[in-house]
């Protein structure tokens, strides 16, 4: 969402990371409602731009309290002074009063979409009594056949960007995977990689525009309830090993069949994708591609 909000605004871009990124100083955070709390952005990118910008627009999901943001704002005010202003933008916010006045006091705007109620959250999830399916992925001992396709000029989103060369890249990327799409019938699935989303949705998309019936999906850290119960959003939980760091565990949900996959990543360390490979293979997929955006 904060790349494609960035490429709107023609402006930089630069996402928090948890991945550990060679030969640079880090602000750490933490995320106070996170599975995983740590979260970093790299300093010596942001040292060399916060004295030329005026405002910096956090983009999320959801907004919970608004605590891990405003501590984020604290670190950035003691690292670079005053002079920035701030806004925060997300689909879904949860915040209650006392947090709103709290951002009005330090002078940071909110926009949000949908307004929630957290309070409701026990009684909601209460009525969903049947626990979802939990497959245990991790550790696959074959692995299975698939294709592999490497396309150079990666561009990292962890580091200080430009949102339009970002989009140049990704319309690159798109390009030459195009060259390799013999068959657009059927139904076709585009998986991204744990913090590496938006080039995966980005082609997605563009299969879209080409009439491909084609949908996105993620591997993520983050860990959901699921539920049997047809009302509750998510059924499945495969927990596999990431692509990016062998002891790393990663959940996807809900597969279904799909004609072709495609998993566009940028992790580069061969071998680990054979759970997700055989997590594939067993909700029926046979033809799946790895592609390496590789810089």
């Amino acid at each position: 969402i904060g790349a494609r909000v960035a490429i709107k605004l023609h402006a930089l871009y630069i996402q928090t990371t948890r991945e550990k990124i060679k030969d640079v100083d880090y602000l750490y955070f933490s995320e106070s409602h996170s599975h995983a709390t740590e979260q970093k952005l790299v300093k010596d990118d942001l040292d060399s731009y916060m004295n030329t910008i005026d405002r910096v627009i956090f983009i999320e999901d959801e907004v919970t309290t608004g605590n891990t943001i405003l501590g984020i704002v604290n670190i950035l005010r003691e690292t670079y002074g005053p002079k920035v202003k701030f806004s925060v933008a997300s689909i879904l916010n949860g915040m209650d009063e006392e947090a709103r006045k709290k951002y009005e006091e330090h002078g940071i705007a909110l926009h949000y979409l949908v307004k929630t109620n957290h309070s409701k959250y026990p009684e909601m999830v209460s009525f969903y009594r049947t626990e979802g399916t939990y497959i245990d992925g991790k550790n696959s001992d074959t692995l299975m056949e698939y294709k592999e396709l490497e396309i150079n000029g990666y561009v990292n989103a962890r580091r200080l960007i430009s949102s339009d060369e970002y989009e140049n890249s990704c319309e690159n990327l798109w390009k030459k995977l195009k060259n390799n799409i013999s068959d657009s019938s059927g139904n076709q699935l585009v998986i991204g990689t744990e913090e590496f989303m938006y080039p995966a949705l980005f082609v997605a998309a563009k299969m879209e525009e080409l009439g491909i019936n084609a949908v996105s999906h993620s591997t993520t850290r983050s860990p959901i309830a699921v539920f049997d119960e047809e009302e509750y959003p998510i059924h499945v939980a495969n927990e596999i090993g990431s692509l990016y760091e062998e002891e790393r565990i990663t959940y996807i949900y809900d597969l279904k069949k799909y004609d072709k996959v495609y998993v566009i990543t940028d992790a580069i360390k061969a071998g680990l994708e054979k759970d997700l490979i055989n997590v594939l293979k067993k909700n029926g997929n046979e033809d799946i591609t790895i592609v390496r955006w590789k810089e």
